[in-house]
């Protein structure tokens, strides 16, 4: 799937400060680290729903699923797939 980890990371060095502060990686941990809150989170949601097309369940919003912009991909990716979008 191309270009996934590039949106995302692209929103989140747009969207959060800390990320550019602190050198974003695609193993940075986002929530360890500070980069994103609970607030954060829930702008990244909103933002992975519209771009690519997914809709996240309360049950999909764990810790895990955010953790890193590479766990972030796995996750979205896998939604696409489950959906057959993108």
């Amino acid at each position: 799937m191309p270009n996934v980890e590039q949106r995302i990371t692209s929103f989140i060095l747009e969207t959060y400060p800390k990320a550019r502060k602190h050198g974003l990686t695609s193993t940075s941990p986002l929530l360890e680290s500070g980069i994103i809150d609970s607030l954060g989170v829930l702008e990244l949601v909103g933002f992975v729903e519209k771009e690519f097309t997914i809709s996240v369940v309360d049950d999909e919003l764990m810790p895990e699923n955010f953790e890193s912009v590479e766990r972030l991909v796995a996750f979205v990716e896998a939604k696409c797939r489950r959906n057959g979008t993108h």
